[in-house]
């Protein structure tokens, strides 16, 4: 299948090839979401957000029951740096809905782009970075099952770093 993919863009996924059925998939809280960048501009920032809430009932019509989670990408001349946050309905402050994921795990992945050189990983508004271990090149296969935390294994991307809610 050929795509045309605009320089830039980041296109938000789930392994869907992970899960064991098709059945009720849109009621499943993920432990775990993808966003895929495509490289190719040199100065600038892209952004998108993912919708989510239970899946199971209307209390996002009156509860305002959901979360949007953003994946921001900003590119210097020799630097990437990619920020993941949720913000549940009521803002930053405010929690999010019951069944949201404590825990989750993120896939970067970045398609005909170099492999980084080093990954480095921010946790809210510390000033402390962490060198995350990763694997520069590997098994595409890896990314069609479901990750473990802890766990590095994509080669072309900083991947499933685990977060949690606060």
């Amino acid at each position: 299948m050929c795509a045309w993919l605009k320089a830039g863009s980041i296109i938000p996924y789930l392994p869907l090839k992970s899960l064991p059925t098709m059945v009720g998939v849109a009621i499943k809280q993920y432990e775990f979401l993808g966003f895929r960048i495509i490289p190719g501009v040199a100065k600038g920032s892209s952004t998108t957000a993912v919708y989510e809430d239970d899946g199971n009932s209307t209390a996002y019509l009156t509860d305002e029951a959901f979360v949007w989670t953003h994946c921001n990408v900003t590119t210097e001349a020799m630097s990437t740096s990619v920020t993941i946050f949720s913000v549940p309905s009521g803002g930053k402050t405010a929690k999010p809905y019951e069944k949201f994921p404590r825990a989750r795990s993120y896939q970067l992945r970045l398609p005909n782009g170099l492999p980084p050189s080093r990954v480095s990983l921010t946790i809210g508004a510390s000033t402390a970075e962490l060198d995350v271990p990763f694997v520069r090149y590997g098994a595409v296969a890896a990314s069609r099952k479901t990750p473990h935390h802890h766990q590095v294994r994509d080669p072309h991307s900083m991947d499933y770093l685990p977060t949690r809610w606060p």
